[in-house]
């Protein structure tokens, strides 16, 4: 409408936003973009309120938390930054009920695109025993990125990754170790190869999430072929068009034929369990074969 205020506006996207029914919000999203500015501070003051009491956020039945995560990293919004953090630190139950499968598709570069060139934040959240493990792998990940992305020294980012292996930074049978060699394969792993060869012998990687072979084809490929691959996996990432990101996640049907069952919050809950028991499946594996 023609009177229709700013503020009208941002309320009307929030509410569409806040408001899940299992059809992907594309107009509302596209309104969101073209009123980046203005809408920001309403996104951050949604996660704002989810991280004062996040029980009776999830009493109220809210939604708008995963459009704002996606929104404010896809807007680069550094002004975001520590609140997505003390997010993403929340304890296991609270992050994993929240946000999925985010957790390991989004979280990476979503803290990178927001954290301006600062990365202790997210340095701390590696280093924190108390995260989700799948979290602190995030962070990781985002390290990757600020190496490939020229902010990060490649020397200093492995000299971080040398100290993460003695076998006191998570406990036993934790991913933390599954993804910190990962992380490692991913910077070009030859000066730490004696520290993986060492963390192999001391059960603390898992073969079967990433092998020893594994290092020693990324050993054969080179250096500058493995950052090459990671900066653009990157640039792919960042430069992403924003309805890519989201109109093709399961929870999300665009098709408005009443032909058409669409997923509830509830059948949506229960496919993200189904896929946090497939994680926990993957460790007892692991802890298994290290017996």
């Amino acid at each position: 409408m023609e009177n229709e205020t700013i503020q009208d506006q941002i309320h009307e996207i929030m509410s569409a936003l806040d408001f899940y029914d299992g059809v992907y919000e594309r107009e509302a999203v596209e309104k969101a973009v073209a009123l980046k500015e203005e809408l920001t501070p309403g996104l951050i003051d949604h996660l704002k309120m989810l991280l004062t009491d996040y029980e009776k956020y999830e009493a109220d039945d809210h939604y708008a938390h995963v459009y704002a995560m996606i929104l404010l990293g896809h807007f680069r919004q550094q002004a975001a930054h520590d609140v997505i953090m003390d997010i993403i630190s929340l304890p296991e139950h609270v992050v994993d009920n929240f946000f999925g499968d985010m957790i390991t598709e989004d979280f990476h570069w979503i803290m990178y695109a927001t954290c301006g060139g600062n990365l202790e934040r997210i340095k701390q959240l590696v280093l924190d025993r108390n995260a989700y493990e799948y979290c602190r792998g995030a962070a990781m990940q985002a390290l990757v990125h600020a190496v490939v992305d020229g902010v990060f020294e490649r020397a200093a980012a492995l000299e971080f990754f040398s100290t993460l292996f003695d076998g006191d930074e998570a406990e036993p049978g934790s991913y933390f170790w599954n993804e910190a060699a990962s992380t490692v394969r991913d910077l070009f792993p030859s000066e730490l190869m004696p520290v993986i060869e060492k963390a192999y012998e001391n059960g603390l990687i898992w073969p079967g999430y990433i092998s020893h072979d594994n290092f020693l084809r990324t050993l054969t490929v080179g250096k500058e072929r493995t950052l090459k691959e990671a900066k653009t996996k990157l640039d792919e990432k960042l430069s992403q068009e924003i309805h890519s990101r989201l109109s093709w996640w399961a929870c999300f049907s665009e098709n408005e034929s009443p032909a058409i069952t669409r997923m509830t919050k509830a059948d949506a809950k229960r496919a993200e369990k189904k896929k946090k028991n497939k994680r926990k499946l993957v460790k007892k594996s692991r802890k298994k074969n290290r017996r």
